[in-house]
């Protein structure tokens, strides 16, 4: 809802980057590399599934379900993660918030960040760089616990 035009174009592209270097790359998870290529092989759709960004909450529910009739657990975890991954990349994409980021926003941002790393410090665990988490909005951070609910991910998960 903020960043404009700009923003979405930057997001779209970092996006579109994304899943090309993960079609393209090797890692752990063929199912995860065959969805993305089915994804990158019907990019002509994308404008139209972005009219329904409505429905992504149930599609994460209902593609991980689908899996899970078809794959094993492990592949399910991988497909969830890296569907997190990519839109956490995406929100980080462009800073929608500047220096006239209103001052409560501004607390509540700092607040929610330092409570997570100092949870990951005690875990053990590496953590966003402050500059990185600064890029998402709290409108994106929202939905992104939004989407890692729907995927049934926890935090330590992701």
């Amino acid at each position: 809802s903020t960043g404009g035009d700009e923003s979405d174009a930057e997001e779209l592209q970092t996006l579109s980057n994304l899943l090309h270097g993960m079609a393209e790359g090797v890692f752990g998870s063929e199912t995860v590399q065959h969805i993305i290529s089915a994804t990158l092989a019907h990019h002509d759709q994308w404008e139209e599934w972005s009219k329904t960004l409505d429905t992504v909450l149930g599609d994460c529910r209902r593609g991980a379900a689908l899996l899970e009739e078809h794959v094993d657990a492990k592949e399910v975890k991988a497909f969830k993660r890296h569907l997190y991954e990519i839109g956490e990349s995406v929100a980080m994409a462009f800073r929608e918030y500047g220096e006239d980021m209103p001052i409560m926003d501004r607390y509540r941002m700092l607040s929610q960040y330092y409570t997570g790393w100092f949870r990951a410090k005690l875990a053990k665990r590496p953590y966003i760089s402050l500059n990185d988490y600064l890029n998402i909005s709290i409108e994106e951070r929202a939905a992104l616990e939004l989407m890692r609910d729907a995927l049934g991910l926890c935090k330590q998960d992701i």
